[in-house]
């Protein structure tokens, strides 16, 4: 009798503290997608995420590392935790020939799976960063791919004492989840960075069209030569919003520049150099 009341109470014990883990990743889910949410690029995203991962105590540490577009490389981008300055000396590959693409980030990379290590310090394809993880005190890993698209372009990490024992399956999919949501967020912050890219280059755009049309109504208005390239300078500034506009005429038999008009902020010190005869050779770049 006493010995069933004990394995019962062994049992409730390890389902208590099954669910404690569980609501813990919850919470640690929960404050990645706030980070993700509220991120303006893709490297505070990144930081922020390993960060609530580790804040949320269920994790040693964690990191994100991408791949390098002209090599095998992962390189990491963000990460958190005690021993973070161990996770930077980490060396990783996509390479499955050579020993640093042979552990579980490698894995994962390649098989867009979930791979996790459950003794990082005795699992052969870990050998790289046995002593690491030694040092750091990590027992178990759980690396998941980092997708654009739908292909893998870098993986996460989450390290673990000896404490936390084996995985469960609840806590991998939690785990698979977040990965999931930083694929997204680097999706997302990725198309609103294109978009702020079109918005300016048509802003650039209408702001060429602008100086142009002024340049144009400048030439059809002006009366005299010189009253045509100074219209021409104040268009370019004012339409075109650029710092500064000048023009420089060639004279015959000189060999310098002679500055005809100019307008902007660096308007008065172009005059200056003209008027001490410190014009811009002709070679040389333009004001």
């Amino acid at each position: 009798m006493k010995t069933r009341l004990g394995n019962w109470e062994s049992e409730a014990s390890a389902i208590k503290r099954s669910s404690h883990r569980l609501a813990r990743v919850l919470a640690v889910l929960s404050a990645t997608n706030e980070a993700i949410l509220n991120s303006s690029n893709a490297d505070e995203m990144l930081q922020k995420v390993t960060a609530a991962a580790v804040d949320g105590e269920e994790f040693l540490g964690a990191a994100i590392f991408l791949k390098a577009t002209d090599s095998a490389l992962l390189r990491m981008e963000a990460c958190a935790g005690e021993f973070a300055d161990l996770i930077r000396k980490m060396d990783l590959s996509t390479d499955p020939s050579v020993p640093h693409g042979q552990g579980p980030g490698g894995i994962a990379f390649r098989s867009n799976k979930l791979c996790v290590s459950n003794d990082v310090t005795r699992d052969p394809p870990s050998r790289p960063w046995w002593d690491l993880a030694k040092t750091a005190g990590v027992k178990t890993c759980a690396v998941l791919p980092v997708c654009a698209g739908g292909s893998p372009v870098g993986v996460i990490y989450f390290f673990l004492s000896d404490r936390h024992g084996q995985l469960s399956e609840e806590v991998t999919d939690l785990m698979s989840r977040m990965a999931e949501n930083v694929s997204f967020g680097l999706e997302m912050l990725k198309r609103q960075e294109v978009r702020r890219s079109t918005l300016k280059e048509q802003g650039d755009l209408h702001r060429m069209y602008v100086a142009l049309s002024a340049t144009n109504e400048a030439i059809m208005r002006s009366r005299t030569p010189e009253e045509l390239l100074e219209l021409v300078c104040s268009a370019a500034v004012l339409g075109g919003k650029f710092t500064s506009t000048t023009i420089a005429l060639s004279e015959p038999g000189e060999e310098f520049l002679r500055i005809a008009a100019t307008k902007g902020v660096n308007a008065e010190r172009v005059r200056k150099l003209a008027h001490r005869g410190r014009a811009v050779r002709s070679a040389s770049c333009p004001l």
